[in-house]
């Protein structure tokens, strides 16, 4: 073949050798551009994971404060930035709603209005909105790059804001973007929740305030009970060490406890067959109400006694709500150190023995003995 094609060997070697070069160039090329896809894979998965992650937090987030804290602490994630803020906008003054990093209070101070600026720019365009600024006062970079991206809810207007600070502080990629308008996208929906449980439970604060109010007018000399039980209540489940959405619910079952005796006519409040009525009316009334359902049985049971004595499904011991058991003794201590028609308010001492005396019949002794510590630590 050489002495036909008239070359000579060097040529022959010349050109497997470049060839060669060629293919172990391609080699790496591709090994390179494989490597940096695999990056950008697991950098695209770990996103993935933090707005999930993020999502399913913000499902449960029942108050505006902890979605923006939430968000702040995502968006700082996701664009890899120094600081995060959730920034409004309202009557042209700036709220900080929430901030996160390691630049964050520097940034805040020295920057509040330009990133208020950028929000409102967001807001307004509805659209994500970049900036970049020469060195801020009080911060110890000499650029800083910034991303605004709105969060499209109802009920809060307002933006993420990232920023970068660094000499050559990078511009955010669209990937960057992306990721922050999902972010933006699922907190929105997360504020109007939120928001919208923080209405509901105000309107059923102040309606479960007028319905005490109701009932300190329609029984006579029991003014005040319903909120002293339920703060009773309160300090001896916390003694007890039960959980924040046991205090909670138990809360509105010590306020609604009587809520039945207001269908029982006040001629009839001291006869014992129509009296014993009021814990079945007042668990009928509210257990259509969806905010107050679970404080029905609550409200059911807060006459039945330890040993099965009590009325109305004569439960026992563990059976009965621990709710019921600790307005039972509650309730009996508040309305024995109260004065009353047919008795003056006995002294504290002889209703804490009455207390001791009951338990184990009457009373659960372990709300007892917790009812106790409080008293003895001068909290009642």
């Amino acid at each position: 073949a050489l002495s036909e094609e008239g070359l000579d060997t060097a040529t022959v070697i010349g050109v497997l050798c470049g060839a060669g070069g060629l293919v172990l160039s391609g080699f790496f090329a591709t090994r390179q551009i494989a490597a940096n896809a695999l990056a950008q894979m697991n950098a695209d998965n770990e996103g993935l994971s933090e707005l999930l992650a993020t999502a399913r937090t913000l499902s449960k987030s029942e108050h505006p404060e902890d979605v923006t804290a939430t968000a702040a602490r995502c968006a700082l994630a996701l664009a890899a930035g120094d600081a995060a803020f959730v920034v409004g906008r309202e009557k042209e003054e700036t709220q900080l709603l929430a901030s996160v990093g390691p630049e964050a209070d520097a940034c805040a101070g020295a920057l509040l209005e330009e990133l208020g600026d950028l929000a409102a720019s967001a807001c307004g365009e509805q659209r994500a909105a970049t900036l970049s600024f020469d060195r801020p006062s009080g911060v110890d970079a000499a650029r800083a790059t910034a991303i605004a991206v709105p969060i499209p809810s109802e009920s809060t207007p307002c933006a993420i804001v990232v920023l970068r600070m660094s000499d050559g502080a990078r511009l955010f990629s669209d990937r960057d973007t992306d990721a922050l308008a999902t972010l933006a996208g699922i907190g929105a929906v997360a504020l109007d929740n939120a928001d919208m449980q923080h209405t509901q439970r105000n309107f059923f604060a102040h309606v479960t305030d007028m319905l005490v109010m109701a009932l300190d007018a329609h029984v006579d000399r029991r003014s005040g009970h319903a909120t002293r039980v339920a703060e009773l209540a309160n300090r001896v489940a916390r003694e007890l060490e039960l959980d924040e959405d046991t205090i909670r619910r138990m809360h509105f079952g010590a306020l609604l406890h009587d809520l039945g005796m207001l269908k029982v006519a006040p001629e009839h409040q001291r006869i014992p067959s129509h009296f014993r009525k009021h814990p079945a009316i007042g668990a009928r009334m509210i257990s259509p109400i969806r905010m107050w359902r679970d404080a029905a049985p609550i409200v059911l049971h807060h006459h039945e006694h330890y040993d099965g004595s009590g009325y109305p499904s004569g439960l026992v011991g563990e059976d009965i709500p621990i709710e019921s058991r600790i307005v039972l003794v509650v309730d009996a201590f508040d309305a024995m150190t109260r004065d009353d028609d047919h008795r003056p308010a006995r002294p504290v001492p002889e209703a804490l023995q009455e207390l001791r005396d009951g338990m184990g019949t009457q009373f659960d002794p372990r709300v007892v003995r917790a009812f106790l510590e409080i008293v003895q630590r001068g909290e009642v």
